[in-house]
């Protein structure tokens, strides 16, 4: 995909030229610590798993210092018994968890965590248009109230800030700004902004949407099903398809099921044809026991592990998907003529068979 070549270009120049970042320092003290634990600094890959860069030692009064080349990104800060031994790049999903927005590079941090209150001064926490945000993330506010003013912060100060990227890159995310919308807003950002993980994030987003709204043509895949068949979209030319992301893990795919279930049953054979594509499976054996289970007859696939195309880009970015269970409906010619949840597009289809 050519549209990849900016990202993939910047990554690549800021992987090589790690000198010209000064690290982020993070001092801090986590009540209940001892020396038997230790602290990691991690970042959220592309499947939502965050994955530990940097580590540092932990005092008998739960005192440390973290020196960590992230910046312009937001961070878990993970805190596990030494004796765990977490290896750098592997799931940091466990242990006690905290985040910090490292904005820009070269600015000290201190964090202090004590009677379940987490406070945290230093680079954008020290900014006045941000205090809001601090204010209401330390004191636990409802969500809602943190988002609005998360998205109030993005309109004041919609192009300096790599925090405002980050809010940028959830509003385009969540259908909050539509693709030209979002757009105008990427191209507005600050260079070094667009430059930030974020801001290379919502490039990559808004890329994905633009190739997989109702109206484009369905990207192709070919990838292999459960009984290690190759599945080809193309192949299904002529018939409508309804491709189905869903989870093992998640409640309300297996709660949709049936529904589709019963669905393929009355319709396959008659110009419809469906292919699941399970995303996010931890556990092979979890997902086959699921099919099983829900009774899903129609070709299975598990995308955790395979990608589609050369530029290894895996199948749920480039259908945009980001929730679960969502349907994508793609007519005889290969175009996309529905998507959203499982109700919106077999209504859509029930239309269609009238």
């Amino acid at each position: 995909m050519k549209n990849f070549v900016i990202t993939v270009v910047a990554a690549a120049f800021a992987a090589l030229c790690p000198e010209l970042r000064s690290e982020n320092i993070i001092s801090g003290q986590i009540e209940g610590l001892t020396s038997k634990d230790k602290i990691y600094a991690a970042v959220f890959d592309k499947k939502g798993l965050p994955q530990a860069v940097d580590s540092t030692n932990v005092d008998d009064k739960g005192r440390f210092t973290l020196k960590t080349r992230l910046a312009d990104t937001e961070a878990l800060i993970v805190a596990l018994p030494a004796q765990d031994k977490l290896a750098m790049g592997k799931s940091a999903f466990r242990g006690r968890l905290f985040s910090i927005f490292l904005e820009g590079d070269g600015n000290v941090y201190n964090m202090k965590v004590s009677g379940g209150k987490t406070v945290i001064t230093g680079g954008i926490y020290n900014v006045k248009a941000f205090s809001k945000i601090k204010y209401l993330t330390e004191n636990k506010a409802p969500f809602e109230d943190i988002e609005h003013a998360r998205e109030d912060f993005f309109r004041a100060n919609p192009y300096k800030y790599a925090y405002s990227a980050y809010v940028l890159k959830h509003m385009v995310q969540d259908g909050k700004m539509n693709v030209r919308e979002g757009t105008d807003a990427y191209e507005n950002l600050d260079s070094r902004i667009k430059l930030s993980p974020y801001g290379q994030e919502v490039f990559r987003i808004l890329n994905f949407i633009r190739i997989s709204s109702v109206g484009a043509k369905a990207s192709d895949f070919t990838l292999a099903d459960k009984d290690k068949r190759d599945i080809t979209l193309s192949d299904y030319r002529g018939k409508y398809v309804i491709l189905v992301f869903w989870g093992s893990w998640c409640g309300a795919s297996r709660a949709a099921n049936p529904v589709l279930a019963q669905f393929y049953k009355e319709h396959n054979g008659k110009g419809f044809e469906m292919i699941s594509l399970a995303a996010r499976e931890q556990s092979e054996q979890a997902w086959m026991e699921a099919i099983k289970k829900d009774c899903l007859t129609w070709p299975q696939i598990n995308t955790t592990s395979q990608v589609f195309d050369e530029d290894q880009v895996e199948i749920t970015d480039a259908y945009n998907i980001n929730y679960y269970p969502q349907c994508v409906l793609i007519d005889p010619k290969g175009i996309i003529i529905a998507r959203g949840t499982v109700k919106d597009v077999l209504e859509k289809a029930g239309e269609i068979i009238k």
